[in-house]
């Protein structure tokens, strides 16, 4: 290989690398993030579920007519067992909503898979590159968390671009790049 860079470039886009690499950091490493898409998800999954449940199990048109104790009935009374079982446009805008709800929450799914997967990917990269455990990044600052990621890479331990120097305002810059 070339004398001048003796290790290939191991990352392929910077600005998500160091994007990813900041996220990491900002949520305080692996078990955060797979917490916080967990019970993203969780969250999600109860208010999909809870307004399908709205939308088509709830006679809308018979409990608007419950005024007082004397008009009203039990709430399984205004329960439909079997919203889908007739063709109405209330089924069909019922079988419509809960689709597009379904897919999005499998949307959510899918994204929160790909943000698990690089946040281990993240993880294995501060633990065995940057030496910076999960208990470390507590309380490490963003600015150390820096400064060794460009000793590492002045150093020729771990290039992450193709340029000699790496400064700090290379790495903000690529990170704001996409925000701006």
């Amino acid at each position: 290989e070339n004398e001048q860079f003796p290790l290939r470039m191991v990352v392929s886009n910077l600005d998500v690398f160091f994007s990813n690499m900041y996220n990491f950091y900002y949520q305080k490493g692996f078990v955060a993030i797979l917490i916080t898409q967990i019970c993203g998800i969780i969250s999600l999954g109860f208010t999909v579920g809870f307004s399908i449940f709205l939308v088509a199990y709830v006679d809308w048109h018979h409990l608007l007519q419950c005024h007082d104790e004397a008009s009203c009935h039990t709430f399984g009374s205004y329960v439909v067992a079997h919203p889908f079982k007739h063709s109405t446009h209330r089924a069909l805008g019922s079988m419509i909503y809960m689709l597009i709800a379904l897919c999005f929450w499998f949307w959510k799914c899918a994204e929160s898979v790909q943000f698990v997967i690089s946040a281990m990917e993240m993880d294995v990269f501060y633990r065995d590159k940057l030496r910076i455990t999960g208990e470390m990044l507590q309380t490490i600052s963003w600015n150390e968390v820096l400064e060794k990621l460009i000793y590492l890479h002045e150093a020729r331990i771990f290039r992450v671009a193709a340029k000699e120097t790496l400064t700090e305002h290379d790495v903000v810059s690529r990170i704001m790049r996409k925000e701006n």
